[in-house]
Protein backbone atom coordinates (compact mmCIF):
# COMPACT_ATOMS: atom_id res chain seq x y z
CA UNK A 1 0.00 0.00 0.00
CA UNK A 2 2.55 2.37 1.06
CA UNK A 3 4.43 1.39 -2.31
CA UNK A 4 1.23 2.37 -3.87
CA UNK A 5 1.02 5.62 -2.44
CA UNK A 6 4.83 6.54 -3.30
CA UNK A 7 4.45 5.80 -6.68
CA UNK A 8 1.28 8.04 -7.21
CA UNK A 9 3.21 10.93 -5.73
CA UNK A 10 5.73 10.44 -8.10
CA UNK A 11 3.52 10.22 -10.91
CA UNK A 12 1.57 13.71 -9.82
CA UNK A 13 5.41 15.16 -9.73
CA UNK A 14 6.30 14.22 -13.20
CA UNK A 15 3.11 15.51 -14.15
CA UNK A 16 3.23 18.45 -12.38
CA UNK A 17 6.61 19.39 -13.32
CA UNK A 18 6.24 18.31 -17.23
CA UNK A 19 2.95 21.02 -17.20
CA UNK A 20 5.30 23.20 -15.30
CA UNK A 21 8.13 23.00 -18.00
CA UNK A 22 5.83 23.03 -20.86
CA UNK A 23 5.03 26.78 -19.51
CA UNK A 24 8.53 27.96 -18.96
CA UNK A 25 9.46 26.75 -22.12
CA UNK A 26 6.59 28.55 -24.05
CA UNK A 27 7.27 31.88 -21.95
CA UNK A 28 11.33 31.89 -22.71
CA UNK A 29 10.74 30.60 -26.43
CA UNK A 30 10.98 34.47 -27.62
CA UNK A 31 13.15 36.20 -24.85
CA UNK A 32 16.36 36.70 -25.49
CA UNK A 33 19.00 34.09 -24.21
CA UNK A 34 16.01 32.01 -23.04
CA UNK A 35 17.72 29.18 -23.42
CA UNK A 36 20.36 30.18 -21.35
CA UNK A 37 17.93 31.47 -18.48
CA UNK A 38 15.84 28.11 -18.61
CA UNK A 39 18.90 26.20 -18.15
CA UNK A 40 20.47 28.09 -15.39
CA UNK A 41 17.38 27.80 -13.28
CA UNK A 42 15.24 25.78 -14.44
CA UNK A 43 16.70 22.81 -15.81
CA UNK A 44 20.54 21.40 -14.67
CA UNK A 45 21.42 18.94 -17.47
CA UNK A 46 24.01 20.50 -18.77
CA UNK A 47 25.71 21.55 -15.44
CA UNK A 48 27.83 18.31 -15.32
CA UNK A 49 29.75 19.17 -18.71
CA UNK A 50 29.75 22.48 -17.58
CA UNK A 51 31.66 22.08 -14.61
CA UNK A 52 33.98 19.04 -16.06
CA UNK A 53 34.73 21.88 -19.32
CA UNK A 54 35.55 24.19 -16.80
CA UNK A 55 37.77 21.31 -14.46
CA UNK A 56 39.16 20.46 -17.86
CA UNK A 57 40.78 24.16 -18.54
CA UNK A 58 42.05 24.22 -15.06
CA UNK A 59 43.72 21.78 -15.20
CA UNK A 60 45.13 22.04 -18.39
CA UNK A 61 46.23 25.79 -16.92
CA UNK A 62 48.27 23.55 -14.72
CA UNK A 63 49.68 20.81 -16.97
CA UNK A 64 50.98 24.26 -19.06
CA UNK A 65 52.91 25.21 -15.65
CA UNK A 66 53.74 21.78 -14.63
CA UNK A 67 54.50 19.83 -17.79
CA UNK A 68 55.30 16.51 -15.49
CA UNK A 69 51.24 16.89 -15.09
CA UNK A 70 50.78 16.34 -18.76
CA UNK A 71 51.61 17.68 -22.44
CA UNK A 72 48.91 18.43 -24.00
CA UNK A 73 50.00 21.85 -25.22
CA UNK A 74 53.30 20.36 -26.85
CA UNK A 75 51.61 18.16 -28.81
CA UNK A 76 49.24 20.54 -30.14
CA UNK A 77 52.36 22.75 -30.32
CA UNK A 78 54.57 20.58 -32.10
CA UNK A 79 51.79 19.17 -33.99
CA UNK A 80 51.30 22.89 -35.43
CA UNK A 81 54.93 23.08 -36.22
CA UNK A 82 54.49 20.00 -38.00
CA UNK A 83 52.13 21.45 -40.44
CA UNK A 84 54.00 24.24 -41.01
CA UNK A 85 56.68 22.31 -42.22
CA UNK A 86 54.64 20.01 -44.01
CA UNK A 87 53.60 23.11 -46.21
CA UNK A 88 53.76 23.05 -49.91
CA UNK A 89 54.78 26.72 -49.91
CA UNK A 90 56.39 26.87 -47.10
CA UNK A 91 57.40 30.09 -45.22
CA UNK A 92 60.58 31.03 -44.35
CA UNK A 93 59.53 32.24 -41.10
CA UNK A 94 56.63 30.57 -38.90
CA UNK A 95 55.46 29.44 -35.97
CA UNK A 96 56.79 32.69 -33.46
CA UNK A 97 53.55 33.16 -31.76
CA UNK A 98 53.78 29.89 -30.02
CA UNK A 99 57.54 29.27 -30.15
CA UNK A 100 58.79 30.29 -26.62
CA UNK A 101 56.03 28.61 -24.82
CA UNK A 102 56.60 25.28 -26.70
CA UNK A 103 60.53 25.22 -26.19
CA UNK A 104 59.90 25.94 -22.47
CA UNK A 105 57.32 23.25 -22.09
CA UNK A 106 60.07 20.79 -23.87
CA UNK A 107 63.16 21.65 -21.75
CA UNK A 108 60.44 21.12 -18.80
CA UNK A 109 58.80 17.97 -20.47
CA UNK A 110 62.57 16.63 -21.31
CA UNK A 111 64.13 16.60 -17.44
CA UNK A 112 61.84 13.49 -16.59
CA UNK A 113 60.82 12.15 -20.19
CA UNK A 114 63.93 11.51 -22.44
CA UNK A 115 62.54 8.29 -22.94
CA UNK A 116 60.31 6.73 -25.72
CA UNK A 117 59.07 8.04 -29.02
CA UNK A 118 56.89 10.99 -28.08
CA UNK A 119 60.16 12.53 -26.45
CA UNK A 120 62.11 11.72 -29.83
CA UNK A 121 58.85 12.76 -31.70
CA UNK A 122 59.00 16.59 -29.90
CA UNK A 123 62.98 16.56 -30.27
CA UNK A 124 62.77 16.05 -34.30
CA UNK A 125 60.49 18.00 -35.14
CA UNK A 126 62.02 20.97 -33.47
CA UNK A 127 65.03 20.09 -35.08
CA UNK A 128 64.34 20.18 -38.70
CA UNK A 129 61.99 23.30 -37.61
CA UNK A 130 65.44 25.07 -36.13
CA UNK A 131 66.80 23.69 -39.50
CA UNK A 132 63.97 24.96 -41.48
CA UNK A 133 63.35 28.66 -40.20
CA UNK A 134 65.56 31.65 -41.16
CA UNK A 135 67.24 33.65 -38.79
CA UNK A 136 66.40 36.57 -36.88
CA UNK A 137 67.64 38.16 -33.21
CA UNK A 138 64.24 36.26 -31.46
CA UNK A 139 64.25 32.97 -33.15
CA UNK A 140 68.19 32.70 -32.62
CA UNK A 141 68.03 32.71 -29.40
CA UNK A 142 65.90 30.10 -29.63
CA UNK A 143 67.18 28.12 -31.48
CA UNK A 144 70.64 28.21 -29.40
CA UNK A 145 68.80 27.70 -25.84
CA UNK A 146 67.52 24.25 -27.96
CA UNK A 147 70.68 22.52 -29.14
CA UNK A 148 71.52 23.48 -26.10
CA UNK A 149 68.99 21.97 -24.02
CA UNK A 150 69.63 18.61 -26.47
CA UNK A 151 73.66 18.63 -26.46
CA UNK A 152 75.05 15.23 -27.07
CA UNK A 153 71.49 13.58 -28.77
CA UNK A 154 71.57 12.75 -32.39
CA UNK A 155 67.81 13.72 -34.19
CA UNK A 156 66.36 11.13 -35.80
CA UNK A 157 63.44 10.79 -38.06
CA UNK A 158 60.18 11.47 -36.28
CA UNK A 159 59.15 14.68 -38.39
CA UNK A 160 57.41 14.96 -41.36
CA UNK A 161 58.09 12.43 -43.68
CA UNK A 162 57.67 11.13 -47.39
CA UNK A 163 55.15 8.38 -47.03
CA UNK A 164 55.65 4.80 -49.58
CA UNK A 165 53.35 5.18 -52.40
CA UNK A 166 55.40 3.37 -54.59
CA UNK A 167 54.02 -0.22 -53.16
CA UNK A 168 50.00 -0.92 -53.50
CA UNK A 169 48.19 -1.46 -50.21
CA UNK A 170 47.82 -5.55 -49.48
CA UNK A 171 44.39 -4.55 -48.65
CA UNK A 172 42.14 -3.35 -51.36
CA UNK A 173 39.24 -1.35 -51.31
CA UNK A 174 37.11 -4.39 -51.62
CA UNK A 175 38.95 -5.82 -48.87
CA UNK A 176 38.16 -2.85 -46.29
CA UNK A 177 34.32 -3.40 -47.97
CA UNK A 178 33.98 -7.02 -46.47
CA UNK A 179 35.18 -6.14 -43.23
CA UNK A 180 33.01 -3.07 -43.03
CA UNK A 181 30.25 -5.44 -44.41
CA UNK A 182 31.30 -8.26 -42.05
CA UNK A 183 31.08 -5.65 -38.59
CA UNK A 184 27.31 -6.06 -37.26
CA UNK A 185 26.44 -5.00 -34.09
CA UNK A 186 27.10 -8.41 -32.30
CA UNK A 187 25.08 -8.98 -28.90
CA UNK A 188 25.47 -12.49 -27.97
CA UNK A 189 29.06 -14.03 -27.62
CA UNK A 190 30.74 -17.38 -26.73
CA UNK A 191 31.49 -17.97 -22.84
CA UNK A 192 35.42 -17.41 -23.89
CA UNK A 193 37.78 -15.00 -22.32
CA UNK A 194 38.83 -12.60 -24.68
CA UNK A 195 42.32 -12.60 -25.89
CA UNK A 196 43.95 -8.98 -24.16
CA UNK A 197 46.80 -8.93 -25.83
CA UNK A 198 44.42 -9.26 -29.34
CA UNK A 199 42.84 -6.01 -27.67
CA UNK A 200 45.45 -3.96 -27.39
CA UNK A 201 46.91 -4.76 -31.02
CA UNK A 202 42.76 -3.33 -31.97
CA UNK A 203 43.71 -0.22 -29.57
CA UNK A 204 47.18 0.11 -31.84
CA UNK A 205 45.10 0.71 -34.66
CA UNK A 206 42.51 2.73 -33.27
CA UNK A 207 45.60 5.04 -32.04
CA UNK A 208 46.37 5.85 -35.51
CA UNK A 209 43.11 7.19 -36.30
CA UNK A 210 42.36 11.41 -37.12
CA UNK A 211 42.76 13.50 -33.94
CA UNK A 212 42.84 17.27 -33.98
CA UNK A 213 46.06 18.45 -33.34
CA UNK A 214 47.27 14.84 -31.98
CA UNK A 215 45.63 14.98 -29.02
CA UNK A 216 44.08 12.12 -28.80
CA UNK A 217 41.12 12.74 -25.99
CA UNK A 218 40.30 9.82 -24.88
CA UNK A 219 41.41 6.69 -23.29
CA UNK A 220 40.03 2.96 -23.25
CA UNK A 221 39.32 1.26 -20.06
CA UNK A 222 38.65 -2.48 -20.71
CA UNK A 223 36.86 -5.53 -17.91
CA UNK A 224 37.11 -8.72 -18.35
CA UNK A 225 36.14 -9.49 -14.68
CA UNK A 226 32.67 -10.45 -14.35
CA UNK A 227 31.42 -8.92 -11.47
CA UNK A 228 32.46 -5.96 -12.83
CA UNK A 229 31.08 -5.95 -16.31
CA UNK A 230 27.91 -6.90 -14.59
CA UNK A 231 27.76 -3.81 -13.01
CA UNK A 232 29.41 -1.40 -15.42
CA UNK A 233 27.20 -3.01 -18.18
CA UNK A 234 23.79 -2.25 -16.62
CA UNK A 235 24.71 1.69 -16.55
CA UNK A 236 23.62 2.18 -20.74
CA UNK A 237 20.58 1.95 -21.50
CA UNK A 238 19.45 -0.60 -23.95
CA UNK A 239 21.81 -3.37 -22.76
CA UNK A 240 18.60 -5.41 -21.05
CA UNK A 241 18.91 -9.07 -22.54
CA UNK A 242 22.46 -9.72 -23.51
CA UNK A 243 24.09 -7.68 -20.24
CA UNK A 244 24.89 -10.54 -18.44
CA UNK A 245 27.04 -12.60 -20.72
CA UNK A 246 29.57 -10.06 -22.23
CA UNK A 247 32.87 -11.33 -21.98
CA UNK A 248 35.04 -8.21 -22.47
CA UNK A 249 33.80 -4.53 -21.85
CA UNK A 250 35.39 -1.38 -22.72
CA UNK A 251 34.26 2.07 -21.60
CA UNK A 252 35.85 5.13 -23.53
CA UNK A 253 36.80 8.24 -21.78
CA UNK A 254 36.93 11.86 -22.89
CA UNK A 255 39.92 13.74 -21.76
CA UNK A 256 38.34 17.62 -21.57
CA UNK A 257 42.08 18.51 -19.78
CA UNK A 258 43.13 18.23 -23.52
CA UNK A 259 41.88 21.75 -24.18
CA UNK A 260 42.72 25.46 -23.58
CA UNK A 261 39.23 26.70 -24.55
CA UNK A 262 35.42 25.61 -24.72
CA UNK A 263 35.71 26.21 -28.71
CA UNK A 264 36.64 22.53 -28.44
CA UNK A 265 34.73 21.06 -25.80
CA UNK A 266 33.02 18.76 -28.23
CA UNK A 267 36.52 17.24 -29.75
CA UNK A 268 36.27 14.18 -27.21
CA UNK A 269 33.11 13.05 -28.86
CA UNK A 270 34.52 13.40 -32.48
CA UNK A 271 37.87 11.91 -31.79
CA UNK A 272 36.91 9.28 -29.92
CA UNK A 273 34.58 8.34 -32.51
CA UNK A 274 37.02 8.37 -35.06
CA UNK A 275 38.95 5.61 -33.00
CA UNK A 276 36.60 3.78 -32.56
CA UNK A 277 35.33 2.43 -35.94
CA UNK A 278 38.74 1.52 -36.88
CA UNK A 279 39.04 -0.31 -33.02
CA UNK A 280 35.73 -2.00 -34.24
CA UNK A 281 37.45 -3.17 -38.23
CA UNK A 282 40.63 -4.47 -36.14
CA UNK A 283 38.48 -6.47 -33.73
CA UNK A 284 36.87 -8.62 -36.69
CA UNK A 285 40.33 -9.17 -37.95
CA UNK A 286 41.04 -10.72 -35.58
CA UNK A 287 37.82 -13.16 -35.19
CA UNK A 288 36.47 -10.64 -32.48
CA UNK A 289 33.10 -8.95 -32.99
CA UNK A 290 31.86 -6.03 -31.17
CA UNK A 291 28.87 -3.67 -29.92
CA UNK A 292 28.86 -0.17 -29.78
CA UNK A 293 26.28 0.40 -26.93
CA UNK A 294 25.32 4.29 -26.56
CA UNK A 295 26.01 6.23 -23.57
CA UNK A 296 22.84 8.40 -22.33
CA UNK A 297 24.00 11.52 -20.62
CA UNK A 298 21.83 11.36 -17.65
CA UNK A 299 23.46 12.84 -14.40
CA UNK A 300 23.00 9.73 -12.21
CA UNK A 301 23.79 7.63 -14.19
CA UNK A 302 26.83 9.86 -15.11
CA UNK A 303 27.46 9.75 -11.24
CA UNK A 304 27.51 6.13 -11.26
CA UNK A 305 30.06 5.51 -13.97
CA UNK A 306 31.89 8.13 -12.48
CA UNK A 307 32.23 6.79 -9.09
CA UNK A 308 33.11 3.26 -10.19
CA UNK A 309 35.55 4.18 -12.78
CA UNK A 310 37.25 6.97 -10.36
CA UNK A 311 37.22 9.50 -13.14
CA UNK A 312 38.56 12.66 -12.82
CA UNK A 313 35.87 15.87 -12.37
CA UNK A 314 37.04 16.52 -16.53
CA UNK A 315 36.76 12.99 -17.77
CA UNK A 316 33.48 12.36 -19.33
CA UNK A 317 32.41 8.21 -20.81
CA UNK A 318 31.75 8.87 -24.34
CA UNK A 319 30.50 4.90 -25.22
CA UNK A 320 30.89 1.28 -23.93
CA UNK A 321 31.46 -1.60 -26.40
CA UNK A 322 30.78 -5.18 -25.97
CA UNK A 323 33.53 -7.13 -27.14
CA UNK A 324 33.82 -11.43 -27.42
CA UNK A 325 34.15 -13.56 -29.74
CA UNK A 326 30.71 -14.16 -31.93
CA UNK A 327 28.00 -16.49 -30.95
CA UNK A 328 27.67 -18.54 -34.42
CA UNK A 329 24.12 -19.55 -33.38
CA UNK A 330 22.57 -16.61 -33.38
CA UNK A 331 21.31 -14.12 -35.69
CA UNK A 332 22.36 -10.76 -35.87
CA UNK A 333 20.16 -7.24 -37.45
CA UNK A 334 20.64 -6.60 -41.13
CA UNK A 335 20.36 -3.12 -40.01
CA UNK A 336 19.55 -1.51 -43.50
CA UNK A 337 22.13 1.22 -44.70
CA UNK A 338 21.13 4.55 -46.69
CA UNK A 339 22.18 4.43 -50.06
CA UNK A 340 24.86 6.55 -51.55
CA UNK A 341 22.00 8.99 -52.80
CA UNK A 342 20.65 9.54 -49.28
CA UNK A 343 24.06 10.23 -48.13
CA UNK A 344 26.39 12.25 -50.31
CA UNK A 345 25.57 15.72 -51.75
CA UNK A 346 27.55 17.10 -54.73
CA UNK A 347 27.98 21.16 -55.35
CA UNK A 348 25.05 22.11 -53.92
CA UNK A 349 25.60 25.09 -51.95
CA UNK A 350 23.21 28.08 -52.55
Amino acid sequence: MICKIINFIKKCYRKSWSIFDQLVRAVLRNVPFGGAIYYRFFNSSFNRELNAVFKGQEFYQLSVNSPEVGNNLLRRNIHRIEKGLAMKDRRDLFGLAYLAETLDAFISYRENNREGSEYRWFRDVFTQYFKAVRGDKFLDAHRMRFFKAIEGEKCGDRHPYHRDLKHPLDCSYEDLLQVAIRRRSVRFFKDEKVKREDVERAVKIAAYSATACNRQPYSFKFFDDPHKISILAKLPMGTTGYDHQIPCLGVVIGHLDSYFSERDRHLIYIDASLAVTPFMFACETLGLSTCAINWPDIEVREQKMAKELELKPWQRPIMLIAIGYPDTDVVVPRSEKKSISELVEWNLIR
